[in-house]
């Protein structure tokens, strides 16, 4: 089967996405680009994947006709970047700061029980 190419919708990269299929028939679309991969439950949800790429390819045509609403396109993307990377950061220091938690917790608890 011939693989074809979609714009990838996580970095809109215009036809490095390649349309995929697992060993059930289901597809799933991997971008060369950024390596995000998309999985779907059934076929059905390829006219969504399709429709996904042509709206990818809409914005890309928008924003390079536009320079204003490129600059305001990216600033947006990397506000939102920013936020969610310090989203993740926050998470990560709560599961650490939870873990060292458990960890003294455990190491207290069978001191406690030979007594």
């Amino acid at each position: 089967m011939t693989p074809r190419h979609l714009n990838c919708h996580c970095c809109y990269q215009l036809g490095i996405a390649e349309l995929r299929w697992d060993k059930y028939g289901r597809p799933w679309v991997m971008c060369g680009a950024c390596g995000a991969r998309t999985f779907t439950r059934s076929p059905n949800a390829l006219r969504g994947i399709y429709m996904t790429s042509r709206m990818v390819e809409a914005v890309c045509q928008r924003v390079q006709s536009d320079p204003v609403e490129c600059d305001r396109r990216e600033r947006e993307a990397e506000a939102f970047v920013r936020e969610v990377r310090a989203e993740r950061e926050m998470l990560v220091r709560e599961t650490v700061d939870r873990s060292e938690g458990a960890d003294h917790v455990q190491a207290v608890q069978p001191a406690a029980a030979g007594k």
